[in-house]
């Protein structure tokens, strides 16, 4: 559908609101948690009149004595007095079927802040009572109500009758005197939308058309087609209707504005035109899934896509809400004044109250951004490095399980602190520093990789590169001997004495090596640069670089071969950093080399679920029994 914003006035302001990241903080350890539980006791022996912010209260309002004993009663009047929020309303209707799309959204608009204006226009009784078991008060139903089991399909009279009734609950809830946005369900919010609503227009509205617009585009109505029809909306009967309602015959009297397509682009554009997507990265603010028919195949694309919220952050939706299980404002105010009490008194090294992750420290957490989108390479590279030191990945968020797996080894041996994840998209930027703040980042770069090594070495950092499907078994530290420019490891599965040499070993029949490029350790220096800066060159080079798409090592080759002459470069020890083709494949050879094995790459494997089932076969899948081990804990 659209995204559409109405004044309740032509004069009406709209408020702009900032989103700021909110860190967590959980007490790691169990005694912590045993005495938190111990005082909210000992305070509810001492405090037991009725009444008291201590006890838990469902999540509404101190308006909820207004809400009434049986939500047939209830009219879009008491809803909207009940969840507006100065004068504004964010509204979206939903049939019981796409509950699942509901919960999705909502999660983003709880990332910006803004959950708290929703009103949830039931199209059914099942929705009704469902959203308002777990979020009392934040959904209506106007009759007539709609058939509960039926996910209507796009175009059918079922699905106009759902859509052909939002302009009137548009129009009650404006003649009630509200600003109102409508949003669609198939959307997610990536930035906080009411900043991009400048001046006091009637309504703002976003241009469903594929062309590709200039980012300083006209916010005034565009040209209609060959049929003196606009194309706004997406949605059969309705956007036929609610165009040509705003045809040159009504734009001459009502003030009309354009939305920004960088800002809020139709699923036409931001799902199937990588360049502008990747031109446009940073700006997109609420993504549309249309252009494309089905409940699955919109589920799938935003799971493509990163998009499909729910499976990691269900935790964020209002909906994940228990009714008899929330405490109040007034109850946790109370228990962070606790704290706080307990902090002074408590205020010596080890105290169970105290013990969380390294995250977050007072002297180190000032220099983090309030927004993750602003926050550079520099700054993370400052914030995570230790004694010049940093350990980098790179991930994007299907493999998030690998991530964890291989940050509990990681942690193991006590270097978890050096981390920074290299997020491939804005759902592993948030998610990983939600949970643990300031070791996450979104860099623009176009050969990923190595631009982002590189520009570290150029900070003068000592870098360490892991893919995510590896497992730390020992430290690798010590086993980085001397001082020279590049360290890695052969991918080669034929057997090395244990006493081979560190050099780099002699190339193919084609002239290339096969270094893995998966696990390289680099010093800031000259040669360390000029590999690099060698291997971005190869990544843009023809004709390789096309069938090898979404590959760099054998660019990481060419480029060793190139400036090997140039670069003091080391050879790590196979029994020590084995490739997959060895380690797995090989009985005879893990059994002579037990106990000195340190990296385990789980490669000569395609696929997640393969590889998820070869490391449980080899009792390296360690988040089943091991989660709490990792600065992510366990994931929903």
């Amino acid at each position: 559908m659209v995204e559409t914003f109405l004044s309740s006035s032509p004069m009406a302001q709209h408020k702009s609101f900032s989103s700021s990241s909110v860190s967590n903080r959980p007490i790691s350890l169990l005694n912590g948690l045993l005495l938190l539980v111990s005082l909210l006791l000992l305070l509810g022996v001492f405090l037991p009149w009725a009444g008291s912010p201590l006890f838990p209260f469902p999540n509404v309002s101190s308006s909820s004595s207004s809400l009434p004993s049986n939500w047939r009663d209830y009219s879009l009047s008491q809803a909207a007095e009940f969840v507006a929020k100065d004068g504004t309303v964010i509204i979206c209707a939903v049939s019981y079927p796409f509950l699942p799309f509901l919960n999705n959204w909502l999660i983003s608009v709880s990332r910006q802040k803004h959950q708290h204006k929703v009103l949830v226009i039931a199209e059914d009784y099942a929705t009704l009572y469902k959203v308002n078991k777990k979020w009392p008060g934040h959904a209506v139903l106007i009759p007539p109500a709609l058939d509960s089991q039926t996910a209507h399909k796009f175009g059918s009279p079922g699905f106009f009758n759902f859509t052909s009734r939002r302009p009137q609950h548009l129009l009650q809830l404006l003649e009630l005197g509200y600003n109102v946005m409508y949003n669609d369900v198939d959307m997610v919010w990536l930035q906080d939308p009411f900043q991009y609503l400048e001046g006091s227009h009637d309504a703002y509205f976003t241009d469903d058309r594929t062309t590709i617009k200039p980012l300083n585009h006209s916010h005034a109505l565009p040209t209609p087609d060959r049929n003196g029809l606009h194309d706004f909306l997406a949605s059969h009967e309705w956007r036929k209707a609610s165009n040509e309602a705003m045809d040159q015959r009504t734009s001459i009297w009502v003030d009309l504005y354009l939305l920004s397509q960088a800002a809020f682009p139709t699923g036409g554009l931001y799902f199937k035109n990588e360049t502008w997507v990747e031109e446009t990265k940073g700006k997109h603010v609420i993504v549309h899934n249309n252009y494309i028919i089905g409940y699955d195949n919109k589920m799938k694309r935003f799971q493509d896509f990163g998009l499909w919220l729910q499976r990691l952050f269900s935790s964020a939706s209002p909906l994940s809400y228990s009714s008899n299980s929330i405490l109040s404002r007034n109850s946790l105010l109370l228990l962070i004044t606790l704290l706080v009490i307990l902090g002074v008194f408590l205020p010596w090294a080890g105290s169970p109250l105290f013990l969380f992750p390294n995250t977050y420290s007072p002297s180190s957490s000032s220099s983090l951004p309030s927004k993750w989108d602003d926050y550079s390479l520099a700054k993370a590279t400052k914030f995570v490095a230790k004694n010049g030191t940093l350990i980098v990945c790179t991930v994007s968020y299907p493999f998030f399980p690998f991530l964890n797996n291989w940050l509990i080894s990681v942690s193991r041996q006590k270097h978890q602190d050096k981390v920074l994840v290299i997020a491939e998209d804005y759902a592993t930027l948030y998610k990983v520093n939600s949970k643990w703040p300031g070791h996450a980042g979104f860099f623009n770069l176009t050969s990923r990789r190595p631009e982002h090594l590189l520009q570290l070495l150029e900070l003068g950092y000592n870098v360490m590169n892991n893919d995510v499907d590896m497992v730390w078994l020992q430290d690798p530290f010590p086993y980085l001997e001397g001082s020279h420019d590049v360290y890695f490891m052969d991918d080669k599965t034929t057997i090395k004495p244990l006493s081979h040499s560190h050099d780099l070993p002699p190339s193919a029949r084609n002239g290339r090596t096969n270094i893995c490029s998966c696990m390289i350790f680099l010093r800031p220096t000259n040669g360390a640069k000029l590999l690099m800066k060698q291997w971005i060159k190869e990544l843009h080079a023809q004709p390789w670089s096309k069938s090898n798409k979404g590959n760099d090592q054998p660019g990481f080759n060419w480029a060793l071969g190139k400036t090997a002459h140039q670069v003091d470069v080391y050879l790590l020890s196979q029994a020590a950093f084995p490739t997959g083709g060895v380690y797995f494949r090989n009985k005879t050879w893990v059994k002579e080399t037990k106990g000195k094995h340190v990296i385990i790459h789980n490669n000569y494997i395609v696929g997640f679920n393969n590889k998820m089932k070869r490391f449980r076969q080899f009792g390296l899948w360690l988040v089943d029994d091991h989660a709490l081990e990792s600065p992510l804990g366990k994931l929903e």
